[in-house]
């Protein structure tokens, strides 16, 4: 679970080191690109500081207020790389909830009861909107009876 948080850190890090890169080219103050982008100052301040856990709507809304390609935040190739991982984990775990329910015929509301989870956090896993977060990890793993270290390996990290 240590190599997953450590990738994921690194990923977030370049990425706010990107995004603060390009904004400040621009000349622009975390203000006015937060305005730009629809979202908080001091939300923009937590991802160049690497301190929030961008998901991949709010790196949509950057890219469009900072009006360049998704590309230049993601410049290197190795970010690239490991941020594709990071989204095929989504959407391994997201099938495994559809399998899941399918095989069982639940809906989202029975299968978060099962799980003793908000009804929320299983949609959000499902339809891949959700950061999942190490204790998520846990938490899918124990469901399915599959190993935190494991789950993430067959996850593709």
């Amino acid at each position: 679970m240590t190599s997953h948080h450590h990738k994921s850190s690194e990923v977030l890090g370049r990425i706010a080191r990107s995004i603060k890169r390009l904004r400040v080219e621009r000349e622009w103050t975390q203000q006015k690109l937060a305005d730009r982008c629809g979202l908080t100052r001091s939300y923009i301040s937590k991802v160049e500081w690497g301190k929030a856990n961008v998901s991949l709507s709010t790196v949509e809304a950057i890219v469009k207020g900072l009006n360049c390609e998704t590309r230049e935040i993601f410049r290197k190739e190795d970010v690239i790389t490991k941020w594709n991982k990071v989204v095929r984990f989504y959407k391994y775990c997201s099938r495994l909830f559809r399998t899941y329910r399918r095989k069982h015929k639940l809906t989202i509301e029975q299968l978060a009861k099962k799980m003793a989870m908000a009804v929320e956090w299983v949609r959000d896993i499902e339809v891949c909107i959700r950061d999942i977060s190490l204790l998520d990890v846990v938490v899918i793993g124990k469901f399915f009876k599959i190993e935190a270290g494991r789950l993430l390996k067959d996850g593709g990290l």
